[in-house]
């Protein structure tokens, strides 16, 4: 027998017991300390492990929960397998179109540079080709459901063309009898002016953004005269609750304040935002990609998930309190597995940019990062580079081999650079633990119940 290379120690403090928390099975158990760091050392050195090094129970326990396996077992090829089948078999196909890269706002982290970008929006030629980019993809893979998100820069923008893409998109899964999603991200400043258009009423949900209460979100996200934005969305949030539209809101955490907080559901209460399947709140660090241009400051991740959870705690009782997705901040159940990096990685998932061409990641617009070009059958002319990403395995670095977070972290970026030490992935790695560590107290404090 020998460890899983999986394996996560974590001591919770104030008890004489650390958690081995497994990330492939999901599953953990309590040990003595004492244990615990015997066990810690034959990990580092890689050694077999026998049944008589145990006592009884300890051993049936930890072989259950996937602590200890047996010799033989290649998790490596266990990974792969899974990393080749998330890819390549899907059941439905995505494709994120960018409508459009200008924008009306000037937010202060943003990684898009909209001031130089407004002229570059998809015309009719360019939609009608990615509307039959769209149905060669369906007639070739025939998948059982479709996501058609529309983003931007700020799409509705360019309000025409994504109502001709939605009603065209919603024809074809209509004649195939599939089941269709279409998702709209915006930065809610325009949504009460083109309610009544198809881009609104044809999106099957609308995903805002809010950086603070009133004041704080207005000196973020100003528009080029200055003006806020958070009395805009508000009263397009009203007209959307009032026609049933399902709406997703997402609240950056960074130096966000309980009292904020309170005055940002007391103003979706009143917008009458209530808590059914559709509404929801999730509250969220801005990645520290995008700090580097503003000037708000970014936590440490086990910090940043202490901040959440006293921010959770300051909200509960109130009538959102049950509109917030409280598993995305304090996981009471096992992290899920995840074989890919991101969804970008699928063979199945398509970056459509403005101007036709397929991209990696909507994160990123440059020539190196395009993996092809749509044509005006909807034909695709595919770059090298695609076949390249499609037949890369991130994950099988030297490094990533033998980090304890693979199961649930999926590898790197594709478009990064290999980690060449753990400290390369410091800050991912402080986030899983701080998670696991929520997780296992969560857990522990109900068993104790």
């Amino acid at each position: 027998m020998k460890l899983s290379r999986f394996n996560v120690y974590a001591s919770l403090g104030g008890d004489s017991r650390t958690a081995i928390y497994n990330t492939w099975t999901g599953k953990n158990c309590f040990v003595q300390n004492s244990l615990a760091k015997f066990l810690s050392g034959f990990q580092e050195r890689e050694g077999p492990v026998s049944s008589f090094m145990f006592g009884k129970e300890d051993f049936s326990r930890l072989v259950a929960c996937g602590i200890i396996v047996p010799e033989s077992r290649c998790q490596e090829a266990e990974f792969q397998f899974l990393h080749d089948k998330a890819k390549y078999e899907a059941k439905q196909l995505k494709f994120l179109i960018i409508t459009t890269l200008a924008c009306n706002l000037r937010c202060s982290y943003c990684y898009q540079d909209s001031v130089k970008k407004n002229d570059r929006i998809m015309s009719k030629k360019i939609a009608w080709n990615v509307i039959q980019f769209i149905a060669n993809q369906i007639k070739h893979d025939t998948p059982e459901a479709i996501v058609t998100g529309i983003y931007g820069g700020e799409p509705l923008l360019n309000v025409e063309i994504c109502g001709i893409i939605m009603n065209a998109v919603y024809k074809i899964a209509k004649t195939k009898g599939i089941n269709l999603e279409v998702p709209l991200t915006t930065n809610g400043f325009y949504l009460a002016d083109y309610f009544d258009t198809p881009a609104i009423s044809l999106a099957t949900s609308i995903h805002l953004t809010l950086d603070g209460d009133c004041m704080v979100h207005d000196a973020i996200r100003k528009t080029a005269r200055g003006d806020g934005s958070y009395g805009r969305i508000m009263a397009g949030i009203r007209k959307a609750v009032k026609v049933g539209k399902k709406l997703i809101i997402r609240i950056h955490s960074n130096q966000l304040k309980s009292d904020h907080l309170l005055r940002i559901l007391d103003d979706l209460h009143q917008a009458g935002f209530v808590s059914d399947e559709n509404g929801q709140i999730y509250l969220m660090g801005i990645e520290s990609c995008q700090l580097s241009k503003s000037k708000i400051e970014c936590q440490q991740p086990s910090l940043e998930q202490k901040h959440i959870q006293n921010l959770l705690y300051a909200v509960s009782g109130h009538p959102l309190d049950t509109a917030i997705y409280k598993e995305f901040h304090l996981p009471s159940t096992p992290l899920s597995v995840q074989s890919l990096s991101c969804e970008y990685e699928m063979a199945s998932v398509f970056t459509i940019n403005y101007d036709g061409k397929l991209m990696l990641c909507p994160r990123v617009e440059n020539s190196e990062r395009t993996i092809g070009r749509i044509r005006e059958d909807g034909a695709t002319i595919w770059n090298p580079l695609y076949h390249k990403v499609l037949s890369s395995n991130q994950h099988n670095s030297r490094i990533c081999s033998k980090c304890e977070f693979l199961p649930i972290c999926g590898g790197p970026c594709m478009l990064k650079p290999q980690p060449r030490t753990l400290d390369d992935c410091k800050v991912k790695r402080e986030v899983y633990r701080a998670n696991i560590i929520t997780c296992l107290r969560s857990q522990h404090a109900t068993s104790s119940v």
